[in-house]
């Protein structure tokens, strides 16, 4: 009878393995509530900066090509702090533990993404700004002040977001940073 007790123990499962890199990344949403709170500051300035840009657009009838340039960069740098925001409270609602989590992996590449849009938000904000001036849309002669006070407010708003995606950047090195020290 103990020789069967001991061949049925023999075929268990072996304990899950512990990972320390996945059990940090996995505390880092709910720990951390700033990168939560950059999340949703680059949704919502990347999101008034891009409809505001497509509003000015609109009523410049596509004179300058180079707004939809900026358009495209507001779009994208909203859509991935959408995506961004999402996994964030879902990591924070349900507790992500060390079989459920966010991955080394995924921590570089957020990493990557948070750069390429912190840097494509700064030069279409700054292509924009120089080219409104340059353009004539906000002219000396007052005809363009409700153009030039939406285009700057796009462009405010677009360095606002540029610098929420820049701290978020520099936090996510960090624990990026941790993560490969720790491992």
């Amino acid at each position: 009878m103990e020789e069967s007790q001991q061949q049925s123990t023999k075929f268990d499962a072996p304990p899950s393995p512990y990972v320390p890199s996945r059990v940090y990344l996995a505390q880092i949403y709910w720990k951390k509530p700033a990168i939560v709170v950059l999340r949703v500051l680059q949704f919502v300035f990347s999101l008034i900066a891009f409809s505001v840009m497509a509003d000015l657009l609109h009523d410049v009838q596509g004179s300058i090509k180079s707004l939809s340039y900026t358009v495209a960069i507001g779009v994208l740098a909203c859509a991935y702090a959408l995506a961004q925001l999402s996994f964030s409270l879902w990591c924070v609602i349900r507790g992500a533990t060390s079989s459920s989590g966010v991955t080394p992996l995924y921590q570089y590449a957020t990493f990557i993404c948070d750069q390429m849009s912190t840097y494509f938000l700064i030069s279409a904000a700054s292509a924009t700004a120089t080219l409104i001036d340059v353009s004539g849309v906000c002219g000396s002669n007052g005809s363009g002040t409700n153009l030039c006070s939406r285009s700057t407010a796009s462009v405010t708003f677009a360095f606002l977001a540029f610098l929420a995606f820049s701290a978020s950047s520099v936090l996510t090195g960090y624990y990026l940073v941790k993560c490969i020290l720790k491992a």
